[in-house]
């Protein structure tokens, strides 16, 4: 019973954790189209490090992603602002990778 208490404090203070850092990085950033490049950012990495992930965490992001990506892109210079950020073949690679169909 103590080891599952223990497992919940960690589970719901590690959400807390995440949650703050998102609030605090929101208010660093300027605008819409910067929070976008960080959640941009977040789940490239997140999906790099696929050890980490569940499979319904997996799922979610490369579900997500995509939408992200198009948001953060309606425009030409904030394309190019977000293909600085992130290289289009970390993309590439996050897609060629989680793809089902493997040619």
């Amino acid at each position: 019973m103590r080891e599952e208490l223990d497992d919940l404090q960690i589970f719901l203070s590690t959400r807390w954790a995440i949650l703050l850092n998102l609030h605090v990085e929101m208010f660093r950033v300027n605008n819409v189209e910067d929070i976008l490049q960080v959640l941009i950012v977040f789940a490239v990495e997140s999906l790099e490090l696929d050890f980490a992930l569940l499979f319904p965490e997996r799922h979610m992001l490369l579900r997500v992603l995509p939408v992200l990506v198009v948001m953060a892109t309606s425009s030409e210079k904030e394309s190019e602002s977000l293909y600085k950020r992130v290289k289009i073949n970390r993309l590439i690679n996050i897609f060629k990778v989680s793809s089902p169909l493997k040619v």
